[in-house]
């Protein structure tokens, strides 16, 4: 990162060609008035005489003259004192006006060493005046190195408001320093909210340049890492519908995705409940992917955790089984064949005339960025070099088999998966299992393991039969207790006392180290997240309404989500966030503000929907025109603590509404009450994003 600050010696020559320029400037001065005395007579030099000595002497009461506040700002340069030299530049301004590019560059590059944020505040306000005031004077690559250490500094609101001058121009950093800038600004949710929205902003430029070459090579095109940083964030700050728009955007610019792509997108898939885009990426991976690789690990669990909260149990089960025979298997010839090879899976519904692709690389991994799984994955985990099922993804797995009314089938599948359930003492935790499952009530599902393992010749402690028949007793259940001590008697009358006090005497001394301790509490916890809750219900009305917004269907997309309301299923953040999508491509702005007023309807009392949702709903507006509805959304927004964007609003509405009501003055301008309501709306979100 030295590199990018090198360039001192560089504006300090370019500080000398511009005293020169002013030379010769004064040079020609003196020139033309010579010429102007031939023409005019002795006369019109004197008058103009007279008139410089006014000048000279207003300044003089004014204060120093420019070439002396400019010898004090290059000498405070030189010696460091950046406060000393602001406070110059200020004097300078104030009686001069701006000074030359060279000394701005100067001023401000000096401004991005300095660790004082003041510094750095003052020439963050310095560069928003000159692109209001004179764009000229701007030197991007000094822009570029002020982003930057705002960044650094941690000051997001203003890094994107330096960094979005340039990209008025049509301008951006090079590659490394926007990874960097990017990578600074993502540390805080403020700042992933402001860098996905640039993001956002630099693709929608991207494709408005389409066709035009020279103006995309002059455009910073975001490549890979970026791309990877942003959704990452998205995914840690649980910002997942706006992680699921830089994905469309992704494959709308054509950026290959790479191994960290395919883990951070199943994350988001997984975040969004979209398991039907997760099918089609895990049809590639199966194809070409090492389960042995973290990051394969991270997307299979992603897959498992989605397959749970639908509570396809067979789906999961056949994942797991799958995932264990895989990982036993050498790498096959034909992935090595194909790691140079790119695939693309398709986003959303194939049907559409032009459905998007992402692009997708496999095995490329990028070595500048280094994506880490391992505090992601709760489910499966890799364990000395054992595929081995969690305590929660264990805990989860047995909720589905009770929630379905398929307990009865777990004994079974859990024989299928016995070898994800293998612990790192190579010990089966079936005792455990039971222990758990005789502490919940569920002793007929105990009984039936117990039965299972037996059929199996899978060795089951004792203590498991005493806890079962002990609860049986407990529970007035004498006939199933007095079956269940013959069984154990026989068991015991075929088992070497030796050895079943070796194994009794081996899972003592491994309990310390038991993932699967306590899974009864784990069970219960998740027990008491699913039951009464519509999310499966809700999955599925979002897979369908997700389908026809994407198609155009917003009929049919209506319809579905009227006939959740008229089932008394609430409606999240997705199906909101797609009906907005929708609304938005078919450019139906008075639909999203009839989901406004039921999103104030909806939010009376508690706050329901979250950020993503009220943003999308705001910029819907703002492109509509409905700028009452903009300003309640705004407060709405602010009264709960959510951050707004309001340099992505400005932008948007120079963009679209640049010329509006630009004349009037006041609200009074109007022609009826309509339109001044209207002229104080506009007035007032004007004045909220800094237009004047």
């Amino acid at each position: 990162m030295r590199s990018l600050f090198r360039e001192s010696k560089s504006f300090y020559s370019k500080l000398i060609s511009g005293w020169e320029c002013g030379f010769n400037h004064s040079v020609s001065t003196v020139g033309l008035l010579h010429l102007n005395e031939k023409a005019h007579g002795k006369g019109f030099y004197k008058e103009l005489s007279t008139a410089s000595a006014r000048k000279k002497k207003l300044c003089h009461l004014k204060g120093p003259s420019k070439s002396t506040l400019l010898g004090q700002i290059s000498t405070s340069l030189k010696e460091k004192k950046i406060i000393e030299a602001w406070e110059t530049y200020y004097a300078l301004k104030n009686i001069y006006g701006y000074p030359d590019k060279c000394v701005l560059a100067d001023i401000l590059t000096e401004s991005s060493y300095s660790a004082d944020s003041k510094c750095l505040k003052w020439a963050c306000k310095l560069i928003l005046s000159i692109a209001n005031e004179k764009p000229s004077l701007l030197n991007l690559e000094v822009v570029y190195k002020i982003a930057l250490s705002l960044a650094r500094a941690q000051l997001p609101v203003s890094a994107a408001s330096v960094l979005r001058v340039a990209l008025g121009k049509r301008r951006l950093p090079p590659t490394d320093v926007l990874r960097s800038m990017f990578m600074h600004l993502l540390k805080t949710e403020s700042g992933l909210h402001l860098t996905s929205n640039m993001l956002d902003q630099i693709c929608w430029i991207f494709q408005k340049l389409n066709g035009n070459k020279s103006a995309q090579k002059e455009l910073t095109k975001p490549d890979t890492i970026i791309f990877n940083l942003v959704l990452d964030a998205c995914a840690s700050f649980g910002t997942p519908l706006k992680g699921q728009l830089i994905i469309e955007r992704m494959a709308q610019l054509g950026v290959i995705g790479d191994v960290n792509t395919a883990a951070i997108v199943a994350r988001i898939y997984e975040m969004n409940g979209m398991r039907d885009e997760l099918r089609k990426l895990n049809a590639l991976v199966d194809t070409v992917c090492r389960t042995s690789d973290n990051l394969y690990l991270q997307f299979y669990d992603s897959l498992l955790s989605l397959h749970l909260k639908f509570n396809d149990v067979d789906s999961a089960s056949n994942l797991l089984i799958g995932l264990r025979q895989n990982h036993s298997l050498k790498p096959r010839q034909s992935c090595h064949q194909q790691r140079l090879k790119s695939f693309t899976v398709s986003i959303g519904s194939e049907n559409v005339k032009t459905p998007l692709k992402l692009l997708f690389l496999p095995h490329a991994t990028l070595k500048d960025y280094v994506y880490k799984v391992d505090s992601m994955r709760d489910l499966v985990l890799c364990e000395d070099g054992k595929l081995v099922l969690s305590k929660k993804g264990l805990a989860r797995f047995i909720v589905a088999y009770k929630i379905t009314g398929r307990i009865n089938e777990l004994s079974k599948h859990l024989v299928a998966i016995r070898g994800m359930l293998i612990t790192a003492d190579d010990t089966y935790p079936f005792s455990d299992i039971i222990d758990a499952l005789i502490s919940l009530g569920w002793f007929e599902t105990a009984h039936d393991i117990l039965d299972d393992m037996e059929f199996e010749k899978f060795y089951v402690d004792r203590s498991c039969f005493v806890s079962l028949s002990a609860a049986y007793r407990d529970s007035k259940m004498f006939k199933e207790a007095k079956a269940l001590e013959r069984k154990m008697e026989s068991i015991e009358s075929r088992t070497d006392s030796c050895d079943d006090a070796v194994v009794s005497e081996k899972r003592r001394d491994s309990s310390k180290r038991n993932p699967y301790k306590d899974l009864d509490s784990s069970i219960i916890q998740n027990m008491e997240a699913v039951v009464g809750n519509d999310s499966v219900v809700v999955r599925e009305y979002n897979s369908s309404i997700r389908f026809f917004s994407k198609a155009k269907m917003m009929d049919d997309a209506k319809r579905s989500y009227l006939k959740m309301r008229r089932s008394n299923i609430e409606p999240d953040d997705s199906t909101l966030f797609h009906l907005i999508g929708g609304y938005s491509s078919a450019g139906a702005y008075r639909d999203v503000a009839f989901l406004w007023g039921e999103i104030k309807r909806n939010n009376r009392g508690a706050l329901l929907y979250g950020r993503e949702v009220l943003e999308s709903v705001l910029m819907n507006l703002l492109r509509g025109g409905y700028f009452e509805r903009v300003m309640e959304v705004v407060g709405f927004m602010r009264e709960n603590g959510m951050f707004v964007d309001r340099g992505m609003c400005r932008a948007e509405l120079l963009k679209l509404h640049g010329g509006l009501y630009w004349r009037a003055k006041t609200s009074s301008d109007g022609k009826d009450e309509t339109q001044r309501r209207r002229i104080e709306h506009v007035m007032a979100f004007r004045k909220f994003v800094g237009i004047g």
